[in-house]
């Protein structure tokens, strides 16, 4: 707003300054120049206000041009991330049957997690355990490997990124089919939805987890060049 208002002005002060030049010709040197409301004692006054006008256009400019250079080192991109399955293997002793009720429970651990690694990306990765609470312990559980969420441009490193804090939900599945959780505002994740228990087996071939994420807002900003 600054750079226009000054560029403006200048341009104004830089017009009147000539009018004021042309209408003085064949004028001499002690004669009173009029414009508008004004008087004028001589023709050098055109002058003046013409580089006065002239100075506050260059002035307005090298404004615009630090401040673009100043909002060009930093920038917000936007990152969606699709939806992300994760079947655990089965792990420990049990059989492959989870075998709820409502009264016989399996406990339930979901996680959903994002870092920085070395300024320029940022990586997730999902955790699942369940395990039936009572013999014959049916279990699976672990972790995924971890994947590129984002890149930043060669040149650039990540400042911040929002949401930045990781989701976990624990708790317990007496019902088959699938179960939807959740998460609040802030957190990485959207929601968990959570197969758990049918009927026959289900460890390591059908309990399973859906993660649905948020959007990523990351500002990086352009390294200095030495």
């Amino acid at each position: 707003m600054l750079t226009y208002t000054l560029i403006s002005i200048g341009a104004v002060f830089a017009l009147i300054g000539i009018i004021l030049f042309i209408k003085g010709i064949g004028e001499s040197t002690s004669s009173k120049i009029k414009f508008l409301a004004l008087e004028f004692e001589s023709k050098g006054s055109s002058l003046i206000i013409f580089l006065v006008g002239a100075a506050l256009i260059v002035f307005g400019a090298r404004n615009g041009d630090n401040k673009t250079d100043k909002e060009q080192t930093t920038r917000t991109e936007k990152k969606d991330l699709e939806m992300t399955s994760f079947m655990p293997p089965k792990i420990g002793s049990g059989d492959g049957n989870f075998n709820t009720h409502h009264d016989e429970h399996m406990s339930l651990d979901v996680r959903g997690e994002i870092m920085l690694v070395e300024a320029n990306t940022l990586k997730y990765r999902l955790y699942m355990h369940a395990k039936e609470e009572r013999y014959d312990w049916t279990e699976v559980g672990g972790y995924t490997e971890w994947f590129t969420a984002y890149t930043a441009p060669v040149g650039w490193k990540i400042n911040s990124f929002r949401p930045n804090t990781n989701s976990k939900y624990t708790g317990s599945i007496t019902t088959h089919g699938d179960q939807t959780y959740y998460r609040p505002a802030g957190e990485i994740v959207q929601k968990f939805q959570v197969w758990g228990d049918h009927q026959g087996n289900e460890a390591g071939t059908w309990t399973k987890m859906d993660v649905y994420w948020r959007s990523i807002e990351v500002e990086i900003e352009k390294l200095v060049q030495n």
